[in-house]
Parts: C-alpha cells; structure tokens; sequence
C-alpha cells in the first residue's frame, strides 16, 4: 500500500511540535523518523519536528510505510534517493540533504527491501 492510498484509506496524519505549536503533516512527506538525546524526530519535507511515541511505536502504528534501518532511524523507502558506501559506512540519501546511517547488521536486509520493484540491475540480490 503506498502512503496516499494508507492516508487516504485511514485519514491518518503525522502530527509533530515545534516550540509550542503543534503541526499536521501529510504521511506522503514522511521522510524517515529519529531518535536521539531520548527524543524522537520526525524529518518531513516541511521540516523537522519532534514527536512524543517512540521508534518502536511508530514502527508499529506505520508498518510497510517505514523500515528500521538502524537502532535509531526509522525511514520512509519511497524517499529513498541513493544508497551509498562511504568509507566502508553504508548510508542512505533522502530528500534532498538527509542521510542515514544503516547498520552493519541490517544491510543486507535494507537493499534487498530497497530493490524491490525496482528495474536496471542485472543482478539485483
């Protein structure tokens, strides 16, 4: 299911702070979610916001929409625009400026998820 056919099917809307002012996002934007300093950031193309469940839940609440990619980022797939080694690190370009780290342990796992339905590579695995 992509993210406009879950909002759509659900009315489901990421709501997000910013100092004192609450923000409804649409899910489309989703970029991927953050923890860190024991917050969770909510990276959106409108923004960056922090919200109040933690990965675990949001992982729970979005399913299929976002993949844990480490112990601590959640990323939307559908925002994924490159997949990089750098210094023997792989990490992950979304949108237009953020990259995320993928863990050792969850590499394998992230690229095969990554090249699904995807056409260009001879050997995709």
């Amino acid at each position: 299911m992509t993210h406009r056919e879950l909002e759509n099917a659900h009315g489901l809307r990421l709501v997000g702070r910013k100092k004192d002012s609450l923000f409804f996002l649409h899910l489309h934007g989703l970029l991927a979610f953050e923890a860190a300093d024991r917050l969770t950031y909510l990276h959106h193309v409108d923004g960056v916001f922090s919200v109040d469940l933690s990965l675990h839940a949001l992982g729970d609440a979005l399913g299929p929409l976002v993949l844990r990619v480490h112990r601590n980022w959640l990323i939307a797939p559908a925002h994924v625009r490159g997949l990089r080694r750098i210094d023997g690190e792989l990490s992950l370009e979304l949108g237009a400026e953020l990259h995320v780290p993928v863990a050792r342990d969850r590499a394998r796992q992230v690229r095969k998820r990554l090249l699904q339905d995807t056409v260009g590579l001879l050997d995709a695995s």
